[in-house]
């Protein structure tokens, strides 16, 4: 806003020369020689050019002279319409919107809702503000509503719509730069386990509608300060305003020094914590290692001795007792075997195929 406001107070070489051609001797902030029938009034001024801007940069359209104005958004069904109040730019413009759309930035009335409206401020440039809803629009369409209560009257009759007066005074409702800042006053803290942080509010210095250093100045003073690059410099830096901001942007760079200061001493903790995570991100993988082939070996013990694996095993040792003592008989009927050796070795085998009977049967009942 307030480079805006310098484009105004101080055009170009071309410029000034044929606004001196035409005006003969009148400054841009007041005339010279005021003329008859009132002096020189710099909110039309502001105003003036503030609608030239969005003469230039949306290609608008003049409904109502100096008061209200149409911009028809390319790709976008829709029209708005800009009313200027009197009080402008002092007061904020209020845009409507046709046809009746529905979106979130409009009210039932379709007049526009955008944060560059509710945070207007004098210097604020309109045609960036039409444009920061155009861009929003062009992001979230409108959607068409059916029928239109609020249908902008035909050309050739005045449209004034309704609008308020700011409830706060301009400038207040921005949003404040903010840097972050670590503990207190700018330092960081680093105590109690971590750094804090807190953001200071920088409110942007109000500027008045004229300079009171360019408003005494004459008109010989003034081109050259338009001319000479280095007066206006000199007289740019010594604007009260631009020292504040200066003095603040010392402010936050030596903030910055700080907080880079005390992320420089805690780089050697940073670097142990560093290494202590990779020793026990190595040892979690060793540790998960062991795991998976312990695991591995658990999934294999239990699938063998599993009860439907102890039951097979049972069966097939129950089959090979049965067979050794049907063998020792054949020996025994064929005169292999003595009637002593016969009944000891038959007596063994038996004994061991009961034994793994009853233990299958048992199982059966009861599997573990």
């Amino acid at each position: 806003g307030f480079f805006f406001f310098l484009s105004f107070a101080f055009p170009s070489n071309a410029r000034a020369s044929s606004s001196f051609e035409k005006e003969r001797k009148m400054s841009w902030f007041g005339p010279a020689q005021p003329p008859q029938g009132g002096g020189f009034n710099p909110n039309e001024e502001l105003r003036r050019r503030q609608i030239e801007s969005l003469y230039r940069m949306h290609r608008a359209r003049e409904v109502v002279p100096n008061q209200t104005y149409e911009v028809n958004p390319s790709e976008l069904p829709l029209t708005l319409r800009i009313y200027l109040p009197p009080a402008f730019p002092q007061m904020a413009p209020v845009i409507t919107v046709s046809p009746h759309q529905r979106h979130r930035l409009l009210d039932e009335k379709m007049q526009v809702h955008h944060p560059s409206l509710q945070g207007w401020y004098p210097n604020a440039v309109l045609a960036q503000c039409v444009a920061d809803v155009i861009n929003d629009f062009r992001r979230e369409a409108p959607q068409p509503m059916q029928g239109n209560p609020y249908a902008p009257p035909s050309s050739g009759s005045s449209f004034a719509p309704p609008f308020t007066q700011p409830s706060q005074p301009f400038g207040q409702g921005l949003p404040p730069v903010s840097t972050p800042n670590f503990g207190g006053g700018g330092a960081a803290a680093a105590g109690g386990g971590g750094m804090q942080f807190a953001s200071p509010r920088f409110e942007v210095p109000p500027l008045p509608p004229i300079l009171p250093e360019i408003k005494e100045m004459s008109t010989e003073q003034l081109q050259r300060l338009s001319d000479d690059v280095a007066v206006f410099g000199e007289f740019f830096r010594g604007l009260e305003q631009v020292k504040l901001v200066s003095r603040r942007a010392d402010q936050l760079h030596q903030e910055n020094i700080e907080i880079a200061q005390k992320t420089l001493e805690l780089e050697p903790r940073i670097s142990e914590l560093k290494r202590m995570l990779a020793e026990a991100y190595e040892m979690l993988s060793k540790l998960r290692s062991d795991y998976d082939e312990r695991s591995k070996y658990q999934r294999e013990m239990a699938k063998q001795y599993s009860p439907q694996a102890v039951m097979d095993a049972l069966r097939i040792a129950m089959r090979d007792a049965e067979d050794a003592s049907e063998d020792l008989a054949t020996k025994f009927r064929e005169g292999e075997l003595d009637v002593d050796n016969f009944v000891k070795q038959f007596m063994v085998q038996k004994k061991l195929y009961h034994i793994r009977r009853v233990k299958a049967e048992q199982l059966a009942k009861n599997p573990f």
